[in-house]
C-alpha cells in the first residue's frame, strides 16, 4: 500500500518542479539518496555489508545550475563509481566463461614473496583495503591475516550469542552442567542454522587467535540503539470458555535481544574457553558504556551529524583513514565548498530532510543529465543515522509543550524508520524550534521502552563485565605477558566493579594503565510494581568510586609505570551548544569533597599516593592552583619522572567570597538612606534611581573587574546590551521569544526613565570613556612580570624541572632553588584555565575582559533545546575559558617554549559550530624538560 503524498511534497513532474521547490527553501548541497538492497554474497567489507541494518545509503549529487555539461546517464546514475570497489558484470561474465573454466587457471604464486612484503604493503592501506586484499586468494589470506587480526575489538552485541551454540538450553535453576570442548575447531555456521556467517563471536578466536596482539571488547549502548529499541508487548493473549483476551503479563517482560546478552554473558566458562586462545596478547582493552551518562540527542551541528566517529578502544592503529571515514570527509569537503562557493556561513547551516513518495525506479525517469551533477564522490555512501537525524523540512511551529507528558513527548521524538528515498540538503536558514527539538532520543525524558532498554542492559553489562574479569582470572598463564591494559570508556556506576584484588594479580607484568571514566547522569532502578525510572544524579558521584578505585588498586602496585586516568566525556573535544567546553570534573586526585580544599596541609592528607608510578597523565579534567602544586611535591622524591597534563585547566585559587554580604549592605543603605542633594519630595525616586544604578555597578564589577565607570555610563551601556538582546530575538520569530522581547522592552524603558531624571539633577551623560589600549610588553618584561597567584606562569614557576623565572631575572620568582626532584620532563597539550560558574569561590580574576557574545543562530539553537537537554548546577562542575591574557602567553613562550592553540586546524574549526572560538583559543601546548634553557636576547625575542 502505498503512502499518500503529503501536500507539502512538490509534484515532481520533471527534475525542474524539484529544483525550483529547492531554491525556494535555500538549498544550498543537494543530495538524492535511497536505500540498497543487501547482497547474501557480499565480502562484508564497507560498504558490501550482507547485515541490511549496517549497509549505507547510496546518494547522488544533484546541481540546479543550467551550466552543469551533461554526461552519460550510465555515469549519471552512479553505477562508474563501484567499479574500484566490485568487478562490474561484464567482468563477472568474462571470469565464468567456458573458455577459461576449461583452461586450468595459474594462482598467486606459493611461498615467493616472503610475508615481511605482505606487512610493508599493509602499512600503507586503510583496513577496509586490507581485508580486501586478504580476500584475493588463500596464499594473500596466509600472509596478510596476522597483519589484520594483529588488533581485534570484539562487539559484544545480538551477534555475540547466535555463535555460541544452542545444543543445550539455558539453565536457568543454575544447576545444570556445562560440557567444555577445549579443541573443538573454528566453526562459521550460526547456531540458528543460518549458513552464513552474521558476526564476529567469541568462537572466531579458536582460529585466528594466535594472530592477536591487541584484543578489546566493547559492551556500549550508543545513541543509535537507544533511540530504536525493539517492540516488546505488555499484554498476553488468552483463550477461554468465553472468547480470547489480553492481560498484563504477571512479571516483568524482557527484551529478546537483551536477556540473550545477558544469558550470553553469563556463559563465564565459554568466555573462559574463547581468551586461552589468546596465547600471544600483550594489550588488553574494554570499553563498557551504560548509556547513563550525557546524551546528545537532538544537539549536534551539521558538521558533528556528518563527521560521526565511534569511540575508539585502542586509539587510531593507522594513519590512513578506512573508506566509511574517507566517505564522510568527502561528504563534508563537498558541503564546505558549495556553501563557500555561494559565500553563505556553513558554520550557520542545517541538514534538512525531505521525505519522497515515489521509489527510486521512478526517480530515475525523473531526473535527467542536468539535474544530476557531473562532479561525483569516490564513495557515494552516507550512514542511515544522517538522514534519520536530519531535520524534516516539513515541522510546522508549535508552542513547546511539557515533556513530562507522554502524548507531548512522543509527538517530538523522531520516525524509527528511515525513508527509503529522499532529498537531503543543507540551507543556512534556521528551523523552528519544534524542528530542532525532533530527535529520536530526548535526554531530558526518555521513553518508557528507552528506560527499560537501558535497565536490562545494565543488568547484561554487569554480567559481562563479571565474566570479563573472571576469564581473565581463570586464565594466569595466558596472560602473563599482558603489560598494557586499557579501560577506554566505563560507566561510572562500574568502578566499583573493577576493585578486585585477584583481577589486578592475574596481570603481574602489567605495566601501563589507562582508565578513562564517563560519569552518570542518571541512575536506573525498577520499582515493586514493575516501573522502570532513571532518576537523575549528579555527575560529581563519579569522583569518589575513580579516587577509591586509583587508591586501592593502582597505588599499591609496583609493577605499574605509565598511569592515564581522566574522564570520558565534558571538555572541549564534547559536541554541541549544551556540551562543548562544558561538564568537566576535577582530577581523581583527590576526593570530591576534597576538590576545592585551600591550604596544603589538607591537601596533604587526601591527595592519591602513587610511589611507583614513572609516567602519570592527567586527561581532560581541572584542577586547583594548589592541588596542582601540591600533586608534584607530593611525589617529588618518588619514582616520578614524567607528568603529562593533557587537557587540563586551572581553576582559580579556591578562596570564597568574603565581600558578598558587605556588597548587599551597600545596597541596602543606599536604598534607606538616598543622597542629600536631593529635595525631600525626590527622595523615593532618589532611593530607587541608586539602586538601580549600584545593581548595575556589581553587575559590571562582577564581569570586569578593576574597572570603575561612572554611574551615568553604566546605564548607557546596560540600555545598549538591551538593545542588542531584542534586537537577537526579534529574529526568532517564536512565542516564547516574544515574551522576552516585552520584558525586555519594559526593562529598557524603566533604564530610560532613569536616564531622564539623571538628565533632571544634572548629572551629565557623556558617552563612556575609551577602553584602555592594549597593555604593551616584550618577552624580556613579560617574563619579569609579577603574575597573579595561581596563574599558569605562577604555577609552572614552582613545578617546573627545567629553569624558573628566577633565570630570566624576575624578582616575583617562588621557585626553591634548593629543590631536588625525580621529575624529568613536564608536558602540556590543550590547557588553560576552567571557571565554576556554581562554585562559591572568588573567581573574578578569570573573568574575560570582553565577554565572548553568542551569535543570535548559536542563541536561538541554544534556548531552542534547553526543554530538551539534561542540566546540573554542581559546584564541581566546570566550563573552559578561551581567553587568557597576553602578558601570560608571552611569558609561557619566551621562558618555557609553550606555544598556544592547536596544531590540527581541522579539529580547530569544530567548536566554531557549537557558537565558540576556534579550538585552541586559551589553551597552549609544550614540554618542559630538565636542563632545558632558555636566553632573552635582548628586549626582541627568545633564543634558545
Amino acid at each position: 500500500m502505498k503512502r499518500p503524498r503529503d501536500k507539502s511534497e512538490p509534484t515532481l513532474t520533471n527534475s525542474m518542479d524539484l529544483m525550483n521547490a529547492l531554491a525556494k527553501k535555500g538549498a544550498v548541497s543537494i543530495f538524492l539518496y535511497h536505500k540498497e538492497y543487501p547482497n547474501p554474497e557480499g565480502t562484508d567489507v564497507w560498504p558490501d555489508i550482507r547485515d541490511g541494518s549496517k549497509i549505507p545509503a547510496r546518494y547522488f549529487r544533484l546541481s540546479g545550475g543550467t551550466s552543469i555539461p551533461a554526461v552519460a546517464p550510465d555515469k549519471s546514475r552512479g553505477y562508474c563509481l563501484r567499479e574500484p570497489l566490485r568487478p562490474n558484470k561484464i567482468l563477472k561474465l568474462k571470469a565464468h566463461s567456458p573458455q577459461q573454466i576449461q583452461q586450468p587457471r595459474k594462482g598467486w604464486p606459493a611461498s615467493v614473496v616472503p610475508t615481511e612484503m605482505f606487512e610493508e604493503i599493509a602499512r600503507y592501506l586503510s583496513r577496509d583495503d586490507i581485508k580486501s586484499m586478504r580476500l584475493v586468494c588463500r596464499e594473500f589470506d596466509r600472509h596478510v591475516s596476522q597483519v589484520l587480526f594483529n588488533t581485534v575489538v570484539v562487539p559484544f552485541n545480538t551477534e555475540i550469542y547466535g555463535m555460541l551454540g544452542t545444543d543445550k538450553k539455558p539453565d536457568i535453576k543454575g544447576k545444570g552442567k556445562v560440557k567444555m570442548e577445549v579443541n573443538k575447531p573454528l566453526s562459521w555456521k550460526n547456531a540458528n542454522g543460518d549458513d552464513v556467517y552474521n558476526g564476529h563471536g567469541l568462537d572466531v578466536f579458536r582460529g585466528f587467535g594466535p594472530h592477536i596482539r591487541k584484543y578489546g571488547m566493547s559492551f556500549d549502548v550508543d545513541e543509535d540503539a537507544l533511540a530504536k529499541p525493539p517492540y516488546k508487548g505488555t499484554t498476553q493473549g488468552y483463550v477461554s470458555f468465553w472468547g480470547t483476551y489480553d492481560w498484563p503479563f504477571e512479571e516483568y517482560r524482557r527484551f529478546d535481544d537483551v536477556a540473550g546478552l545477558e544469558l550470553a554473558a553469563d556463559e563465564t566458562p565459554r568466555m573462559k574457553t574463547a581468551f586461552s586462545m589468546l596465547q600471544r596478547v600483550q594489550e588488553l582493552a574494554f570499553s563498557v558504556d551504560s548509556g547513563l551518562g550525557w546524551l546528545r540527542g537532538p544537539d549536534r551541528s551539521i558538521r558533528a551529524r556528518v563527521l560521526q566517529r565511534s569511540p575508539q578502544v585502542f586509539g587510531s592503529s593507522k594513519n590512513i583513514p578506512d573508506r566509511k571515514t574517507q566517505a564522510q570527509k568527502e561528504l563534508w569537503d563537498y558541503i564546505e565548498a558549495t556553501h563557500r562557493d555561494v559565500e553563505l556561513d556553513v558554520k550557520l547551516a542545517t541538514l534538512y530532510r525531505m521525505d519522497l513518495s515515489r521509489p527510486f525506479s521512478e526517480l530515475q525517469s525523473v531526473l535527467d543529465s542536468k539535474t544530476i551533477s557531473s562532479s561525483q564522490p569516490r564513495y557515494p555512501f552516507m550512514d542511515l543515522h544522517l538522514i534519520g537525524e536530519a531535520t524534516p523540512d516539513d515541522v510546522q511551529e508549535a508552542a513547546i509543550p511539557s515533556f513530562d507528558d507522554l502524548d507531548s513527548l512522543e509527538a517530538f521524538i523522531g520516525p524509527h524508520q528511515t525513508p527509503a528515498t529522499g532529498i537531503l540538503y543543507s540551507a543556512t536558514s534556521s528551523p523552528n524550534e519544534a524542528a530542532q527539538l525532533k530527535s529520536s532520543i530526548i535526554p531530558a525524558q526518555l521513553t518508557k521502552a528507552q528506560k527499560e532498554w537501558l535497565l536490562e542492559t545494565e543488568w547484561a553489562q554487569r554480567a559481562f563485565l563479571s565474566s570479563y574479569m573472571l576469564a581473565v582470572i581463570d586464565n594466569p598463564s595466558t596472560f602473563e605477558r599482558v603489560h598494557t591494559l586499557n579501560i577506554a570508556r566505563v560507566s561510572s556506576r562500574y568502578t566499583f566493579s573493577l576493585c578486585r584484588q585477584d583481577f589486578w594479580d592475574a596481570l603481574p607484568q602489567l605495566k601501563t594503565v589507562t582508565i578513562q571514566v564517563i560519569p552518570d547522569w542518571r541512575g536506573v532502578l525498577k520499582d515493586e510494581a514493575g516501573f522502570v525510572e532513571t532518576p537523575r544524579i549528579t555527575p560529581a558521584q563519579a569522583i569518589g568510586p575513580f579516587h577509591q578505585l586509583l587508591k586501592e588498586m593502582i597505588s599499591p602496585r609496583a609493577n605499574i609505570q605509565a598511569l592515564t586516568i581522566g574522564w570520558a566525556a565534558g571538555g572541549e573535544h564534547a559536541e554541541g551548544v549544551h556540551a562543548r567546553n562544558k561538564h568537566i570534573l576535577p582530577a581523581p586526585v583527590l576526593p570530591d569533597h576534597a576538590s576545592l580544599l585551600l591550604f596544603p596541609s589538607q591537601l596533604s592528607e587526601h591527595m592519591l599516593y602513587l610511589p611507583h608510578v614513572k609516567k602519570l597523565t592527567l586527561k581532560n579534567c581541572w584542577i586547583t592552583p594548589p592541588a596542582l602544586q601540591q600533586v608534584v611535591e607530593t611525589h617529588e622524591k618518588t619514582k616520578l619522572e614524567n607528568l603529562v597534563l593533557d587537557s587540563v585547566s586551572l581553576t582559580a585559587t579556591p578562596r570564597t567570597l568574603a565581600n558578598q554580604n558587605q556588597n548587599q549592605n551597600q545596597n541596602f543603605n543606599l536604598q534607606a538612606n538616598p543622597p542629600p542633594a536631593i529635595a525631600p519630595q525626590q527622595a523615593n525616586a532618589a532611593g530607587n534611581l541608586a539602586n538601580a544604578l549600584q545593581n548595575v555597578q556589581n553587575a559590571h564589577a562582577q564581569q570586569v573587574p578593576g574597572h570603575h565607570l561612572a554611574p551615568q555610563h553604566l546605564l548607557a551601556l546596560q540600555i545598549q546590551a538591551l538593545q542588542l538582546q531584542i534586537q537577537h530575538l526579534q529574529t526568532q520569530q517564536t512565542a516564547h521569544a516574544q515574551t522576552q522581547i516585552n520584558s525586555l522592552q519594559a526593562q529598557m524603558q524603566t533604564q530610560v526613565h532613569l536616564q531622564a531624571q539623571l538628565h533632571a539633577h544634572g548629572m551629565a551623560m557623556n558617552p563612556p570613556p575609551q577602553a584602555p589600549p592594549p597593555q604593551q610588553f616584550t618577552p624580556q618584561s613579560a617574563v619579569r612580570a609579577n603574575h597573579r597567584e595561581g596563574s599558569w606562569p605562577y604555577i609552572i614557576d614552582i613545578i617546573s624541572p627545567g629553569q624558573s623565572l628566577a633565570a630570566f631575572g624576575s624578582d616575583y620568582s617562588n621557585a626553591d632553588p634548593d629543590r631536588i626532584t625525580t621529575l624529568n620532563q613536564l608536558e602540556f597539550i590543550s590547557c588553560g584555565y576552567v571557571r565554576l560558574p556554581h562554585a562559591n569561590i572568588d573567581q573574578a580574576a578569570l573573568e574575560p575582559a570582553v565577554p565572548m557574545i553568542r551569535l543570535p543562530h548559536f542563541t536561538k539553537r541554544y534556548n531552542a533545546l534547553v526543554p530538551a537537554m539534561l542540566s546540573s548546577k554542581d559546584p564541581l562542575l566546570g566550563e573552559i575559558i578561551q581567553e587568557v591574557e597576553p602578558v601570560e602567553v608571552a611569558a609561557l613562550n619566551a621562558a618555557w617554549f609553550l606555544v598556544p592553540g592547536w596544531r590540527d586546524q581541522f579539529e580547530a574549526k569544530g567548536p566554531e559550530f557549537d557558537g565558540l572560538l576556534p579550538g585552541g583559543s586559551g589553551r597552549f601546548s609544550g614540554i618542559i624538560k630538565k636542563g632545558d634553557r632558555g636566553v632573552i636576547d635582548g628586549e626582541d625575542g627568545l633564543r634558545g
